[in-house]
Parts: structure tokens; C-alpha cells; sequence
């Protein structure tokens, strides 16, 4: 028996039914084998399963590639972090060395300059430039010069002197390097140990007894009677310079 086409029994089915047939009924002739599949059938089947076949083909192709360069990045991230840590590695061992010696150096330092501060320190302790001993020689010296001097009452104002800046006589700009300490040492050019005035009527005679950082004494007179500032200069008179650097000296 011959197979129709699908053309050909499209046709007679049209004549008999009066109608197109519906997908599901071509399907079931095929299936029952009474429609051939013509030449141009077999020519889109082959096309199609050829093109399935390059796409597949392209499709494997791309993922072989893919896998290849996932494989390759990672070789070279492999490599470039074993470099990386060869070379920290590396660069880190002259700093520990660094850092080693650094601690070295800081505890031989300590271990140095320590003792030197604290022998600084003690010099300061022990070895005063001025004592209680000295202070009530000085008050005696203020006593005997000022009866000498036809000024007695000279009180110490030591305590209370300080509440005002010093600067100096012959330039009002120029502040004075002192500082009160009561041993007599300091860093300041001026160390102040003791401070007396004496007030008759509206004028007043002030000594500030220092002893200069070379240990020298040394005698500031302020005749400053108003004002917020004392203006000093070295006293003129011999025997108070003489008396009061006997104290210091001895």
C-alpha cells in the first residue's frame, strides 16, 4: 500500500470531512504510518540534528576553555601568594633583627641614662646651695646691716614675693631668668632663695637674694612701690653683696 503525503491526505480529508484536519488528528496518521515523510522532511531533520550537533560541539568547546582559565588563575595566584610570602618573609626578618637591636639600644639606654638622672636628681637633694642654716645667718645679716644702715625692720616677704613678674631696670621688656627654689637649685639663670623689704613712708628698699646657676650670689634691688611688675637691678651696696656671699660661700 502507498503512503500519501501529507499533502494528499490533507486533501482527501478535506473532501470527506468538509474541514482542516486538527494537529492531534495529522499526528495520530502519522503515527499510524498512513503519511510518509517526504524528502523535505528528512532534509530539516538532518539540518536540525547537524545543528544540534555544532551547538553542543560550541557549548563543550566553551566550557573546556572555561575550566582551562579558571585552572590557569589560580596556578597564578598560587604562585604570586607563595612570592608574596617568600618576600614578607624575607623582609621581615631584618626587622625583627631591627627590632631586636632597637629594644637593645633602648635598654642599654635606659640602663645608662637612668643612673645619670638619678644621681641628677639626687645632687639636687643633697647637695643644696641653701639651708635653714644659711636662711637664719641671713636673717641675722638683715638685722646688723639694716641697724647699720639706719633702716632697721627689714622684714622677709619670700612667700609673697612672687605673685608679681621681674624684669629688669635698664629694659622693662626683658623679663628676669629667676625662679624660687628653696635649696638654691634650679635651671634658671637667677634661683631665688630669699626676698626682704623695708617700707619708710611711701618708699621702699627690696633685695632678692639669688644665687646664679655658676653659683655666684647674687643681690636684685627693686625700689618698685606701684605697679604689677618689679624692676630690678644689682644692689650697689659692698656690704650687703659681701655679707650675704660669705653666707653662701660658707
Amino acid at each position: 500500500m502507498r503512503k500519501l503525503s501529507e499533502a494528499e491526505w490533507i486533501s482527501r480529508f478535506e473532501q470527506v470531512q468538509g474541514r482542516k484536519p486538527k494537529p492531534d488528528e495529522l499526528q495520530l496518521v502519522y503515527q499510524s504510518g498512513l503519511i510518509g515523510i517526504s524528502k523535505n522532511y528528512n532534509y530539516i531533520y538532518i539540518l536540525l540534528v547537524a545543528l544540534v550537533a555544532i551547538v553542543v560541539d560550541i557549548a563543550l568547546t566553551l566550557v573546556s576553555t572555561s575550566m582551562k582559565n579558571v585552572k590557569q588563575t589560580k596556578s597564578s595566584a598560587t604562585v604570586a601568594s607563595s612570592i608574596f610570602s617568600s618576600t614578607e618573609k624575607a623582609s621581615a626578618k631584618p626587622g625583627d633583627s631591627s627590632n631586636k637591636n632597637t629594644k637593645s639600644s633602648e635598654s642599654s639606654s635606659a640602663s645608662i641614662d637612668t643612673p645619670d638622672a638619678n644621681h641628677a636628681k639626687e645632687a639636687y637633694t643633697e647637695n643644696p646651695r641653701w639651708t635653714d642654716d644659711k636662711a637664719s645667718r641671713l636673717a641675722s645679716l638683715m638685722v646688723s646691716w639694716g641697724n647699720q644702715m639706719n633702716q632697721p625692720g627689714y622684714k622677709e616677704i619670700t612667700n609673697e614675693a612672687f605673685s608679681l613678674p621681674i624684669r629688669w631696670m635698664s629694659d622693662h621688656n626683658q623679663t628676669v631668668d629667676e625662679i624660687y627654689a628653696a635649696n638654691g637649685n634650679s635651671n634658671s639663670e637667677y634661683t631665688i632663695v630669699s626676698v626682704y623689704e623695708r617700707w619708710e613712708n611711701i618708699s621702699v628698699h627690696r633685695y632678692f637674694f639669688t644665687i646664679k646657676k655658676d653659683g655666684t650670689p647674687f643681690v636684685l634691688y627693686s625700689p618698685t612701690t606701684n605697679g604689677g611688675v618689679y624692676y630690678v637691678k644689682e644692689t650697689e651696696n659692698a656690704d650687703l653683696k659681701s655679707g650675704y656671699a660669705d653666707i653662701v660661700n660658707n
